[in-house]
């Protein structure tokens, strides 16, 4: 009977890590970018603060997304 010898916990993590090291990589890329490329939420609060700040005489870049 041929019978393996049984993997330490650390040599199963490096066997893990060694075949599927690209899969790892992209879903750190993945969750990189996720984390650094997200749009933060507005300081304003409510429509009449929206309304001064476009009316102020100074440009203003209007981003409106939707969920729906």
């Amino acid at each position: 009977m041929n019978q393996k010898p049984s993997l330490t916990r650390k040599q199963k993590l490096k066997l893990l890590l060694r075949t599927n090291w690209v899969l790892i990589v992209f879903f750190a890329v993945i969750i990189s970018a996720f984390v650094l490329l997200r749009s933060k939420p507005s300081d304003i609060q409510d429509i009449d603060e929206l309304s001064a700040m476009l009316t102020d005489g100074q440009p203003a870049v209007l981003e409106f997304y939707s969920n729906v």
